[in-house]
């Protein structure tokens, strides 16, 4: 498995960013035409970095995660 810093190297020049303007800050999600790979490295650091309350990994199909594409 890849460790999150090379994860973050395939998709960080595809991610969208809340704008100054917005009410909320930090990812907004990454963008739809981002090549496969990058988009399935964003869901695993996602979902390793903001876990349920339980500590568990989201489901790959949480619709949390599916808005974020």
């Amino acid at each position: 498995m890849k460790s999150s810093r090379e994860l973050m190297e395939l998709f960080l020049p595809y991610i969208e960013m809340y704008g100054p303007n917005e009410a909320k800050t930090g990812i907004k999600g990454i963008r739809s035409d981002a090549p496969a790979e990058a988009i399935e490295a964003f869901m695993l650091w996602y979902r390793d970095n903001h876990r349920y309350s339980s500590g568990r990994m989201m489901n790959p199909d949480d619709k949390r995660l599916q808005t974020l594409i």
